[in-house]
């Protein structure tokens, strides 16, 4: 294939160097924008070489990786043609050849360079376009890869435009939480540690974030996101704290909800997992204990009242060094209305706090001297919490609630119906509930006089701290 022109250029009309190299500019930038697309790219570049209004001739070019490079026809060429061979880093791209110059003239020194500073560009655009028809497909690669991770992840640069993201990453983030990663993305203070861990709560849905700042070649800085969605956890627990409660309304029997917390700087998932590993000694199937998110997890204990569940607790996490807080709360029948679930995850997010005050024992007073329970406040909040009680009705409600350890009597102004009702009310209960009995008398004219066991534990008033505290650590759970 020749290239020929009808009416060669007279040797006055040749054109002058700034006008031929402005000519190839805009050759050459006409063509750039189609290297995207390699073969369309290709077949351009061998369009330019046809589209030269000072050299007459046509390129054959092909892709270098395959190998198969077109030969000129040597043997075919004309005494006035001249080859010049399209070479590159990744190989041979194929040749261009020339049969004269337009004015007809004879191909001079000048014109030779010119033919090798256009093959020479022509090369080079051609590796380029190689490497970016390769980083695409690394790119198309990766984007594959991620679509099938089970998890969201997601990628941005320093100024916070988005690089690549993951299926799943657009379907949980939308498009206020991929504003809010990106806003971390470009925030100078975030990932001062490398990384950060975070929940955002998108459209309804709970996802746990985990962010990473990453230097590249010590140049390029970006940021990666893997998002977890812990939206069917939530459901999951909803649906079996309402069944849970449904049935203690029907049928009575108690239901406790234990929600824990890691300390600060805690792996993400490391209590879920420690929580899992001991569910034999939590005493409950490993599908009652659920992860609220990275940090907090929620355990069911369906049948057993708010203190056998402390003693459980405090058994299997009292000296772990990895749950920081921790919340009990025992459902009473009819609490939430027509929404138990929401309500019980409510009152034990606002009731957290740190372990060691969790797992204290409960106990109550009932003494007519408000003092009374106030100095046991203070002289036992190490050993216990304490709960000062009115009445003996509300007295034998909450003995009877399961939620208690035990109770501070004052026997001096107990009547005998009031003390009997008392102690029918403990034998109701398990038998770890401790009745400890408060008076002004010796605490043998105390048992005598109000018909007590010799082994009955009477403190008299006034009471000695270091006494009443040594002896609930050794009857209290």
């Amino acid at each position: 294939m020749q290239k020929t022109k009808d009416t060669p250029a007279r040797k006055s009309d040749t054109i002058e160097p700034a006008a031929l190299a402005a000519q190839y500019l805009r050759l050459f930038a006409r063509h750039l924008p189609a290297m995207s697309d390699f073969d369309n790219f290709m077949d351009g570049l061998q369009r330019l070489v046809g589209e030269d209004s000072y050299l007459m001739g046509f390129a054959e070019l092909g892709d270098a990786s395959t190998d198969v490079t077109k030969l000129p026809g040597f043997e075919n060429l004309g005494e006035n043609e001249t080859v010049v061979s399209v070479c590159g880093r990744n190989g041979n791209h194929g040749f261009i050849q020339y049969s004269g110059r337009s004015d007809g003239g004879a191909f001079d020194a000048g014109d030779m360079h010119l033919m090798g500073a256009v093959a020479g560009f022509i090369s080079l655009l051609a590796s380029q376009a190689c490497e970016f028809r390769e980083q695409s497909r690394a790119a198309k690669v990766l984007q594959y890869l991620i679509n099938q991770l089970p998890l969201g992840a997601v990628c941005y640069g320093a100024d916070g435009a988005l690089i690549v993201q993951s299926k799943m990453a657009i379907h949980l983030l939308g498009e206020s939480g991929g504003a809010t990663l990106s806003a971390m993305a470009r925030d100078a203070e975030c990932f001062r540690h490398g990384s950060e861990e975070l929940h955002v709560e998108v459209d309804g849905k709970l996802l746990y974030v985990e962010g990473r700042r990453l230097a590249i070649d010590g140049q390029l800085t970006v940021t990666t996101f893997v998002l977890h969605d812990l939206s069917e956890y939530q459901y999951k627990l909803t649906d079996d704290l309402e069944r849970e409660a449904l049935r203690t309304d029907a049928k009575g029997t108690p239901l406790t909800l234990a929600v824990l917390q890691t300390v600060p700087g805690a792996l993400p998932g490391i209590l879920f997992h420690l929580l899992k590993e001991s569910a034999d000694d939590l005493q409950i199937p490993k599908s009652a204990i659920h992860p609220l998110d990275a940090f907090r997890c929620a355990c069911l204990f369906p049948g057993k009242l708010l203190r056998s569940a402390r003693v459980i607790m405090k058994a299997v996490v009292g000296g772990s060094d990895q749950v920081g807080r921790l919340s009990l709360l025992q459902y009473q029948t009819g609490e939430g209305n027509e929404a138990p679930a929401e309500y019980l995850l409510e009152r034990a997010d606002q009731t957290m706090e740190p372990k060691e005050n969790a797992l204290l024992p409960r106990v109550l007073v009932m003494d007519p001297y408000f003092g009374v329970s106030e100095a046991l406040r203070v002289a036992t909040a190490e050993v216990c919490h304490i709960y000062a009680v009115p009445t003996l009705e509300e007295t034998l409600l909450r003995i009877e609630s399961g939620t208690y350890d035990g109770l501070f009597l004052g026997l001096d102004d107990c009547g005998a119906e009031a003390l009997s009702a008392i102690h029918e009310s403990v034998m109701g209960v398990e038998e770890d509930f401790r009745l400890f009995y408060l008076s002004y008398k010796q605490a043998s004219m105390a048992r005598v006089a109000a018909r007590l066991d010799d082994d009955a534990i009477v403190f008299q008033k006034p009471f000695s701290t270091d006494e009443v505290c040594e002896t609930l650590s050794m009857n209290l759970i």
